[in-house]
């Protein structure tokens, strides 16, 4: 349908919303149809003469001065500022990362250049969203409702931000005047070229994504998923400031994602992601830890509690990441990570039900005849079904996870869209599952939170103009007040305003130190949690062996010598070892690691294993799934794994003791684990995992530095090894074992910290047991 402008009897076309009619670079009414400028040349003349010259030149001072600066006041851009980019593919990228910035700028100059890295941003949305992009991206919205905090966590991510430019300001100053004095010895043309900061002081900001399936992008290409997208959007503005971005998806399938769509949700994630947090996720460097587990038990009642043991151990890690959730506002999950905020940890959320509420209808629906849909972009054609992205909805079906289809098969045009061309042809059904987002969404979602953190890094640069400066003098001329800076007085240097920085954050990690932990927050397993401690499962940092996360990337990524025990036994077995003889190392350590245990029978190291079963769909790589196991067979005698009584310095200056080892007292092993049985056609589990009754009667057996474990204490699927002869929970470290391929060459010089070496063995016919995380606390 088409109506006339009465205006200027110009016409356009009604089925476009009106707020986006005025942008509409074809046919649409232009800036002169509305008499805002001369529709003519000798009129556009007529109308400069008009205008006094003194307005002129401050017109244009001012544009140059808003350019130098590259301040960004809000403006929205417009299609007619930038020339559309091809969409040969939904998601615009570059195999070549740009370079960090590493010369020396003042805070204007950098201003400037990271306006020029969110103007290419700005092209890539328009390229992608076209007319939609000031909608989807508007600044209100996006910054105070569909992803919000208080005042106080935006501040301290923030705060995290500037800390890493200012960082990176130093090492530019630090390799500058490292130059200058090798020019003064060598000459200039000596070390031209030369100027590269070293590998180990070049500044890294790092987001890591915690989830479920849907947040790792199963279903999708790789690289589709939204924080790849994120890192797609934001990098080059960070590498524009001299800090590298890297963007950390860990997010992980679960057990329920190889079944049919009848089968139960799988539990929320508890205990284990929780307690294995730094080995899971990374032991130091995460500088925004996002959680999402929207399609893994949304509405089950235990989702308080993990999410208030999970944010809480959050802000135990070394770094203290901010931390989003992506979930609804309403949500007890947000309560919990909302409680943190008065605790000094930054607490940010975004809203999916505002997102739902507020964007969705602003979007064109498949469903609506009146709009125009080929004139749509690919992100945006057929992404809006029955009023619902992707055409999926709230549902009480418990086995499609909560999501389900539109009613009245409104939305089988977008599912018919969802996952992309490239993966149409994949068999597998868990990469069709409903409750898994398309790549549409992960690009929604990863373009909408890396606008988010170009804002907020925007204002990380204005503070940091600001602390630059001294402070402003006033003096008064013809009796007005006017303000003005002494040019006698330097500007504050990177190092003190990093000293005030620092001050910051101790007294935001001595606010959370001084804090109650939430303990009442979880609300089952009294019995066993009595005997654990609550302090332990809250606040007590520990080590794992995990097969999680990083964990299915580096074989033991939380103890000191993960990558070296690999190398040390790859080295053994191709006969790498002084003399040359690999059976003989192999032998020797073997033989010398059963003589200090005690043990019956041949021992061998555990061994990450993975099931191709848990992978990603359509993918070949086994390990994408990002959940390994230590599996042990009936049959195969002992397995074993040796945890340090320490944890490994950032600085690889070697291991402090666990919290509390200075007196003694021994510690927690914890495994967490499903015990499965060969004889089952569907891999089921036997009494829900490791039971006492099962360690009692020499099913399974467990047995920590020799000594057997008589049961154990299970709180949420995870188990607390107990020792005999009235040891309780507690167990005692032994001297470091002798060299092998565990504990690797290091182990021969003593640090007094002691090992703990942990063995199973399954007795019970055609079983074994696959073992996800064991850890020392």
């Amino acid at each position: 349908m088409v109506q006339i402008d009465r205006r200027r009897g110009a016409s356009h076309d009604d089925s476009r919303p009106a707020f986006l009619s005025s942008w509409d670079g074809g046919g649409g009414p232009s800036a002169s149809s509305y008499g805002l400028l001369p529709s003519s040349a000798s009129s556009l003349a007529n109308f400069f003469k008009k205008i006094p010259l003194s307005v002129l030149a401050m017109t244009f001072a001012a544009f140059a001065i808003g350019v130098h600066l590259g301040y960004e006041r809000g403006i929205g851009a417009s299609l007619l500022e930038f020339e559309l980019e091809s969409l040969g593919h939904p998601l615009s990228s570059s195999s070549s990362l740009p370079a960090p910035v590493h010369r020396s700028l003042s805070t204007s100059e950098l201003l400037g250049e990271f306006s020029k890295a969110r103007r290419n941003v700005r092209r890539k949305l328009n390229a992608e969203y076209g007319h939609y992009s000031g909608v989807i991206f508007d600044k209100i919205m996006l910054n105070r409702r569909i992803i919000t905090s208080t005042d106080e966590s935006r501040g301290r991510l923030r705060r995290r931000i500037l800390t890493k430019i200012v960082r990176a300001r130093m090492a530019v100053e630090e390799s500058e005047r490292e130059r200058e004095a090798a020019e003064a010895k060598f000459g200039r043309e000596a070390v031209e070229g030369r100027t590269a900061i070293p590998d180990r002081e070049r500044v890294k900001f790092a987001w890591v994504t915690a989830g479920d399936s849907s947040a790792a992008g199963w279903g999708n290409e790789p690289y589709r998923d939204y924080t790849s997208v994120l890192h797609d959007t934001v990098h080059e503005a960070f590498a524009s400031l001299g800090v590298e971005f890297e963007a950390r998806n860990l997010a992980m399938g679960d057990d329920a994602d190889g079944r049919t769509s009848s089968a139960p949700a799988p539990a929320y994630p508890g205990v284990e992601l929780s307690l294995c947090m730094e080995s899971v996720y990374g032991p130091d460097d995460v500088d925004v830890l996002s959680h999402d587990f929207s399609g893994s038990g949304s509405f089950s009642p235990p989702a308080s509690r993990r999410a208030a043991l999970w944010s809480s151990r959050a802000a135990v890690h070394p770094s203290r990441p901010a931390l989003l959730t992506l979930t609804s506002s309403s949500s007890p999950r947000w309560s919990a990570f909302q409680s943190m905020d008065g605790k000094g940890t930054a607490s940010i959320l975004m809203d999916d039900q505002l997102l739902d509420g507020m964007l969705t209808p602003r979007l064109a629906d498949a469903g609506d005849a009146s709009r125009d849909h080929d004139s749509l972009t690919p992100p945006l054609k057929n992404f809006v079904c029955g009023g619902r992205r992707e055409g999926t909805g709230p549902c009480d079906d418990v086995g499609r996870r909560f999501a389900c289809e539109v009613e009245q098969g409104a939305g089988q045009v977008c599912l018919a869209e969802k996952f992309g061309v490239a993966m149409q042809d994949c068999a597998d059904p868990r990469a069709q599952a409903i409750w898994n987002r398309g790549w549409k969404e992960h690009l929604l979602r990863g373009r909408l939170l890396g606008s988010y953190l170009l804002e907020v890094t925007h204002e990380a640069l204005i503070e940091l103009d600001e602390l630059r400066h001294p402070p402003k003098k006033t003096k008064k001329v013809a009796g007005k007040a006017h303000s003005y800076y002494d040019e006698d007085q330097a500007a504050a240097s990177y190092e003190s305003i990093l000293r005030q920085l620092e001050a910051r954050e101790e007294v935001d990690k001595f606010l959370f130190e001084s804090s109650p932990p939430a303990y009442g927050a979880w609300d089952a397993d009294a019995d066993a949690l009595a005997e654990i401690a609550p302090e332990m499962l809250f606040r007590r940092r520990g080590i794992c062996m995990t097969g999680l996360g990083l964990g299915a990337v580096a074989s033991s990524p939380g103890l000191r010598r993960g990558r070296d025990q690999e190398e040390e036994r790859e080295r053994s077995l191709l006969g790498e070892e002084e003399g040359g003889d690999p059976g003989a190392a192999a032998t020797s350590d073997a033989d010398s690691a059963a003589n200090v245990v005690g043990g019956e029978g041949e021992e061998e190291e555990l061994r990450l294993e993975f099931d191709p079963a848990q992978s990603m769909p359509c993918r070949d790589d086994a390990s994408s799934s990002r959940r390994g196991f230590f599996q042990v067979k009936e049959g195969e005698g002992w397995r074993y794994i040796d945890l340090p009584d320490g944890l490994a310095s950032s600085d690889g200056g070697g291991e402090t003791p666990l919290r509390g080892s200075e007196g003694g007292g021994g510690r927690m092993i914890v495994v967490c684990f499903q015990s499965y049985s060969t004889q089952e056609e569907n891999l089921q589990s036997l009494g829900g995992g490791l039971d006492s009754m099962k360690l009692a009667h020499g099913n399974i057996v467990a047995e920590v530095n020799g000594a057997k474990a008589i049961g154990s204490r299970e709180v949420d699927g995870c188990h607390w090894l107990e020792r005999g002869e009235g040891g309780g929970l507690m167990w005692d470290p032994a001297p470091d074992v002798p060299p092998s391929s565990s504990a690797g060459a290091e182990a021969e010089a003593d640090d007094g910290l002691g090992r703990f070496r942990v063995r199973f063995r399954v007795d019970e016919p055609g079983a074994y047991i696959r073992i996800s995380s064991i850890g020392v606390f």
